[in-house]
């Protein structure tokens, strides 16, 4: 699989300072608050935890580093990492430990990194999944893209085959430093984001997130083959390749299932979710089901 860019290369001295677009990233402030829900099965339930942590990013004071002009990513409690933007990239070089709320973990890493690389095109590989710790993980690539509206300018948006979603100005739909962060019995969710941005032409304007993405076109085709629907216990999905990534979102959009397809019939227990009306997502696609 074609891959233009991977997240975990060292980047190189010498690169000409460049002033932050306001595209890509907030050029003033940003603010994510953000959800991670850790499970476990106790041979009879299914059991979740949910930890709320927060992320803000100041563009100044800035400071000069690598070759890039840098601002400072706080948690809450202090500084634990500085962003810089430039040529269609994000990048990131953590200064202090940054707890994203479960059993101790998190994002310690001081390497200077790219976060997010929005150059990329549909089949190339965005980051690879548990690449930091825990087992060997798998490539989160590009399935699609196509344009939303963030504070009424338009901005790219990624699917990616693993179900995060990445758009220009905010980062990944599922926190700031998905890229970074183990998924191994974890999920993390975006609940809420807000960016200050100034254009070139000095004008500044607000973009957040629920309400400001508006959606350019519909992004996502209906799941095929997903049968019974009304479903209990469990429900199939016909047609998919062998690892394919799935995932079973809430009405208010977190998620409450993850998992992979082992054969060409995905099959997606439900034991572990209440009874309500859900969204399977699928290699991008999405329907609506109902757990009886």
């Amino acid at each position: 699989m074609p891959a233009r860019s991977f997240l975990f290369a060292t980047i190189l001295f010498g690169q000409t300072v460049q002033a932050q677009s306001d595209t890509l990233f907030p050029n003033v402030s940003g603010s994510w608050d953000m959800t991670t829900t850790t499970w476990d099965w106790d041979g009879q339930n299914m059991n979740f935890e949910y930890w709320s942590h927060h992320l803000e990013y100041f563009a100044e004071p800035s400071v000069e580093e690598f070759g890039f002009t840098w601002g400072t990513v706080h948690d809450g409690h202090g500084p634990v990492g500085l962003l810089a933007v430039d040529s269609g990239r994000v990048y990131y070089r953590g200064t202090a430990f940054y707890d994203a709320g479960w059993g101790g973990g998190g994002y310690g890493d001081t390497t200077l990194r790219v976060l997010y690389d929005f150059h990329l095109g549909v089949g190339d590989t965005a980051y690879i999944q548990n690449a930091f710790s825990g087992p060997p993980g798998w490539a989160a690539e590009v399935m699609s893209i196509d344009t939303v509206f963030l504070g009424g300018f338009p901005r790219q948006r990624f699917m990616l085959s693993n179900g995060d979603v990445w758009v220009e100005g905010v980062g990944s739909m599922e926190g700031l430093l998905r890229p970074f962060l183990e998924i191994f019995e974890n999920m993390f969710t975006l609940d809420a984001y807000c960016g200050e941005f100034m254009t070139a032409g000095l004008v500044s304007y607000t973009g957040c997130f629920p309400l400001a993405l508006d959606v350019a076109k519909a992004p996502f085709d209906t799941v095929k083959g997903l049968f019974p629907n009304p479903a209990s216990g469990s429900v199939t999905v016909r047609g998919v390749m062998p690892g394919t990534a799935y995932r079973v979102l809430d009405m208010e959009g977190r998620t409450v299932l993850l998992g992979r397809s082992f054969s060409d019939a995905c099959s997606i227990p439900l034991s572990g979710i209440g009874v309500g009306v859900y969204v399977v997502e699928v290699e991008g696609r999405r329907s609506r089901l109902i757990v009886e």
